[in-house]
């Protein structure tokens, strides 16, 4: 039996869509519907696709080459004159609905509505509407006083980059670097979880013109989320709220000559300090202290600042891979203020 789209019953047949036209068979329990004899053809459409079929008032209605029809006795005429793709054609005890971007047809019911971007649509009870654009997430109700648009409870997009949690927060970022440590341009943002709702992105003048959000951590002694960027900065919060921003005008974190300022890796030592690894930048490993101060340290060799992410051990020794190979081990000693005591290991694989 050849495929078919979509069916509905209309008086005494049962009408079926497919990609030749529509056939119709009786609609009896006498009636075997997988004897291929008993079905005629109700319309040929030479080819094109018939679905979306619908039966009003013993009227078929159904859809064809992006435009919409009605078929009676032998007699077809077009409901639309330009052609959309339509997205849906059913009835319900409000009449006949026909929706397509731009018109929702009601045949019936309260009468028409203007509507925009549509790819899916349904009607409740109390005759309001709610769609889906197809190019956005969550549903759209399409309430008289003016749409309202809803979201899941879950991430903005399906990139994950890293992920720190505290508690009963969870904290993801989307990522924003390419193979070669460069820049995606990834607007996915951040996403919190917390007590089984996310928040997505927090609106705060703060997280202005940051994108490419990658590495996490989260600051003990001070319980701050910390989300670092591959951007423009470190965006700071706590309890699901923005609170502060580092960057080129607050920290000693520089731009690159592209412009951007890429955070390599953050991690908070056993004393409450902050440190983070500025991926290319002259002082690679900045640290905020535990006194609110920020201190920058010479690690590595000439050609040697190219390091990304970042590991504190029990021994306060932080742990960088170096972009060209192996890893660079740096150790401020027991004096923050003071160089002598620093020290500066490698390994090579």
């Amino acid at each position: 039996f050849p495929s078919h789209d979509s069916s509905c019953i209309s008086k005494d047949s049962l009408y079926i869509g497919t990609l030749a036209g529509i056939r119709r068979a009786p609609w009896s329990k006498l009636v075997n519907l997988n004897d291929f004899n008993e079905w005629r053809w109700a319309y040929e459409s030479n080819g094109r696709l018939c679905n979306e079929l619908a039966s009003f008032r013993d009227t078929l209605y159904f859809q064809m080459d992006s435009t919409a029809y009605r078929y009676s006795q032998g007699n077809l005429s077009p409901i639309n004159t330009e052609k959309r793709r339509i997205a849906r054609i059913w009835t319900n005890s409000q009449g006949l609905h026909i929706v397509y971007p731009g018109k929702i047809i009601n045949i019936g019911g309260t009468g028409n509505q203007n509507i925009n971007l549509v790819y899916s649509v349904t009607q409740f009870k109390n005759g309001i509407y709610w769609f889906g654009t197809g190019i956005q997430d969550g549903l759209i109700k399409k309430d008289p006083n003016g749409e309202i648009s809803y979201l899941p409870s879950g991430p903005a997009t399906n990139s994950a980059f890293r992920m720190t949690k505290h508690g009963n927060y969870l904290v993801t970022t989307a990522g924003g670097v390419t193979a070669t440590f460069g820049n995606a341009f990834n607007p996915g943002g951040f996403y919190i979880h917390h007590q089984g709702v996310w928040k997505n992105n927090i609106n705060h003048p703060l997280n202005t013109n940051l994108y490419d959000f990658t590495y996490t951590a989260y600051a003990k002694q001070r319980d701050w989320q910390i989300a670092a960027t591959h951007s423009f900065g470190v965006l700071i919060f706590k309890n699901n709220e923005v609170i502060g921003r580092w960057d080129e005008t607050n920290s000693p974190l520089k731009k690159r000559i592209d412009g951007f300022i890429w955070v390599s890796g953050i991690c908070e030592d056993a004393k409450g300090n902050i440190w983070i690894v500025s991926y290319g930048a002259e002082t690679p490993l900045p640290c905020y202290t535990t006194a609110g101060t920020w201190r920058t340290f010479q690690i590595g060799l000439s050609g040697e600042n190219e390091l990304k992410g970042l590991e504190i051990d029990l021994n306060g020794n932080k742990w960088m891979i170096r972009q060209r190979g192996g890893i660079l081990v740096f150790n401020e000693g027991k004096n923050l203020d003071a160089t002598v005591d620093d020290q500066i290991g490698r390994a090579h694989v």
